[in-house]
């Protein structure tokens, strides 16, 4: 036996009556679909799907769709002006957006506040110090990442790039504070001093 698709196995289908079909033509237009459903001994879901799929509409459900516009409605704001905080994140007049700009185009993009250079390559949009790394040395193992010997992220000149492990990335940025730590106590004096004159 054939079964139906997307019918979960052992769930049995009620095919409708033209007796029901007759009475949701009926009463479904002027009445709750809860009471309808009540009498047909069915779900207000299957109610609903029935009804839809014979292009019944309810009346009730059209008039309490109080969300939409009325014919000759005029919006509050209309004719006045809209002030937005956030303006300096719109195109601007004659800016183009990524997709719209050509193979080899550098341009400058935040990541978490911080600035770096992106290049449009045939493969998407690429950091151009990964690419400018693997332009010189091959492809960046995994892994790994670019380095920024003087910390200038947008310094992208081959002799500023520095390939190096996560784990490594990791030390290199914990040894500075772990120096300033140390300067702090030794200042204060010591540790315990270091804590309560709030230094660390």
């Amino acid at each position: 036996m054939k079964k139906t698709q997307g019918i979960k196995k052992g769930v049995k289908l009620h095919r409708w009556t033209e007796r029901e079909i007759e009475y949701l033509k009926k009463h479904y237009p002027s009445s709750n679909a809860k009471e309808v459903a009540k009498a047909l001994y069915r779900t207000v879901r299957a109610v609903h799907i029935k009804a839809a799929k014979l292009g019944i509409r309810s009346e009730r459900r059209l008039e309490s769709n109080n969300g939409s516009f009325k014919k000759g409605h005029t919006p509050w704001n209309k004719g006045r002006r809209v002030i937005v905080k956030n303006q300096h994140t719109w195109f601007k007049k004659g800016q183009k957006v990524w997709s719209e700009k050509p193979v080899g185009t550098i341009w400058v993009r935040k990541e978490k506040e911080i600035p770096y250079k992106f290049i449009k390559t045939k493969a998407g949009i690429r950091r151009y110090s990964r690419v400018l790394w693997e332009q010189h040395h091959g492809k960046i193992p995994a892994g790994h990442i670019i380095r920024y010997k003087d910390g200038n992220t947008l310094n992208c000149d081959i002799d500023n790039l520095l390939c190096v492990s996560r784990k490594e990335h990791a030390r290199m940025n914990a040894r500075p504070k772990q120096t300033a730590r140390t300067k702090a106590i030794k200042s204060a004096g010591g540790y315990i001093n270091a804590l309560l004159m709030g230094k660390i």
